[in-house]
C-alpha cells in the first residue's frame, strides 16, 4: 500500500474548490498514515462530501493495489457510495466494466448497490460478461438495487446463461424490480413478453418471494432455507454440547446432534440437484472434512454423505476459527453454510470479533456467501455446560450479515 502514499494532484484545478481543498487534506492524511491500516482508513473516509469523478480516480487507483485491508475497502466503498454527481457515477460505471482486477469491481459494484443511480446501469449491465461468478453476482445485487425497468430484460436474458446462485440472485432482483413472485425463468419470459409496453416498476414493498425452483436450484423446507448454490460447503458443530436435549416444542427428546443430523441428511444432502458440488465439514476441537475437496452430488455421493454424518460422534471443544479456515480454502466455493451450538471456545482464534475480521479478511472481494444457523435449542445448565447463547446468536447474526449471507436461529 505504501506505493500509493503519494497520488497525483494534477487534476485538481478541474474540481470545486471545496472539494479540492478536501481532496488535498486527503493526500497529506494519507501520506502521513503510512503503513497503519486504521489511519489509512480514516484518511479515505475524510473524502466524504466530496463529489467528483477525481474521488472516484483516487479511490480507483488504490484499488488496483495487490492486497487491501477490508478495513480500507470497507472506507472505499463507504465513501462511494455517496458519490450523486454525474461526472462521478459515470466514472464508476465505467471502472465496474473495465476496471484490471476483478476484486476491484466487486467493491465498486457493491458501493454502485448503495448508490442505486441509474446512471450507472449501462456499466453495470456490460458488467454481466465477466467470467467470475463473484463479479456478476456484485452486478446484479447493484441492478436490482437500483431497480430500473431497463434492466428487466436485460436480467431475464443473463438468467438463461446462469444457474446456481448467481442465478438465485437473479431472480431476487427481478422480484426486487418487479413486485412478482415468478420462480421460473419460462415465468419471467412470458410475463415480459405481455407486460414490458406498459409496465412501470411499482414502489418498494416487502413481499415474500416463493421459492426458487428454476433448474439447477434446489428449495428446502429445513432450518438450512433455500439452498440455490451448485459449490457449496456445509459446515456442521459436532462439539460436546450438541449432546443437549431439547425439553420442549416438536423436536422435544431429540439432541441437538440429533436434530442436526436429520435436518442436514434428510432436507439438505438429498435435496441436492446433480450438476452441484458440494462437501460436509465437521468440527469439535479438531476439523474433519468429509472429503479433500468439493465431488458431485450424484446419488452415490450423496448416500456416502449421509451415511458419514450419521456415523459422527460428538467430542470436544468448538473450534469456530479453524473450521472456517478449511471452508474458506477451498477456491472453488461460493456458498459456505456455518452450523453452530456455541461461541468459539478454542482454536487459533477465539475471540469473536477478531474471528469476523479474520473472516472479512480470508473473504474480501471473492464475495463467498455464509449462511448461519444457530442451534441453540435446550438448556446446558442440565449437563453442567456453560452456555452464552446471546453472545452465540449475535456472533453468528453477524458473520453471516458480514458476508452477504442470512441467519438463522433454532430454538
Amino acid at each position: 500500500m505504501k506505493s500509493l502514499a503519494i497520488l497525483s494532484l494534477v487534476f485538481l484545478p478541474l474540481i470545486s474548490i471545496g472539494d479540492r481543498e478536501q481532496i488535498r487534506a486527503f493526500h497529506e492524511a494519507w501520506v502521513a498514515a503510512g503503513f497503519d491500516v486504521e489511519l489509512q482508513s480514516e484518511a479515505i473516509l475524510s473524502l466524504k462530501g466530496a463529489d467528483s469523478d477525481e474521488v472516484v480516480r483516487i479511490l480507483v487507483k488504490i484499488l488496483g493495489a495487490k492486497e487491501i485491508p477490508f478495513s480500507v475497502e470497507d472506507a472505499i466503498t463507504e465513501v462511494l457510495g455517496t458519490l450523486k454527481s454525474e461526472p462521478a457515477v459515470r466514472r464508476l460505471a465505467k471502472e465496474v466494466r473495465s476496471h484490471s482486477r476483478w476484486q476491484a469491481r466487486v467493491i465498486i459494484a457493491k458501493a454502485l448497490r448503495l448508490l442505486r443511480n441509474p446512471l450507472a446501469l449501462e456499466g453495470l449491465h456490460k458488467g454481466l460478461k465477466h467470467p467470475r461468478w463473484a463479479v456478476r453476482s456484485a452486478v446484479v445485487g447493484a441492478i436490482g438495487a437500483t431497480r430500473s425497468k431497463d434492466s428487466i430484460e436485460v436480467l431475464i436474458k443473463q438468467l438463461k446463461k446462469e444457474d446456481g446462485r448467481v442465478a438465485g440472485e437473479i431472480h431476487k432482483a427481478l422480484r426486487r424490480i418487479t413486485g412478482k413472485n415468478m420462480a421460473h425463468l419460462e415465468e419471467w419470459q412470458t410475463w415480459w413478453k405481455w407486460a414490458k409496453e406498459k409496465f412501470e416498476v411499482p414502489p418498494t414493498k416487502t413481499s415474500k418471494p416463493r421459492p426458487v425452483v428454476d433448474p439447477g436450484n434446489t428449495v428446502t423446507k429445513s432450518i438450512y432455507g433455500e439452498v440455490i448454490s451448485k459449490k457449496l460447503i456445509f459446515v456442521i458443530d459436532i462439539s460436546e454440547s450438541m449432546k443437549v436435549v431439547l425439553t420442549d416444542g416438536p423436536d422435544r427428546g431429540l439432541s441437538r446432534m440429533q436434530i442436526m443430523k436429520r435436518e442436514l441428511t434428510r432436507a439438505v444432502l438429498w435435496a441436492l440437484p446433480e450438476k452441484a458440488e458440494f462437501n460436509v465439514i465437521a468440527y469439535a476441537t479438531d476439523v474433519l472434512p468429509w472429503k479433500k475437496e468439493l465431488v458431485e452430488s450424484t446419488q452415490k455421493n450423496r448416500d456416502a454423505a449421509c451415511a458419514w454424518v450419521e456415523r459422527l460422534e460428538r467430542s470436544g471443544e468448538t473450534n469456530v476459527m479453524a473450521a472456517l479456515d478449511v471452508a474458506l480454502s477451498e477456491k472453488d466455493i461460493d456458498t459456505i453454510y456455518f452450523l453452530s451450538d456455541g461461541s468459539p471456545s478454542i482454536g487459533r482464534i477465539t475471540n469473536v470479533q477478531e474471528i469476523l475480521n479474520d473472516v472479512r479478511k480470508q473473504n474480501g472481494a471473492r464475495n463467498v456467501v455464509i449462511n448461519t444457523i444457530a442451534l441453540l435449542g435446550g438448556d446446558g445448565k442440565l449437563y453442567k455446560l456453560v452456555e452464552a447463547k446471546p453472545m452465540a446468536r449475535s456472533f453468528l447474526k453477524d458473520l453471516a450479515s458480514q458476508n452477504e449471507g442470512t441467519f438463522t436461529a433454532f430454538e
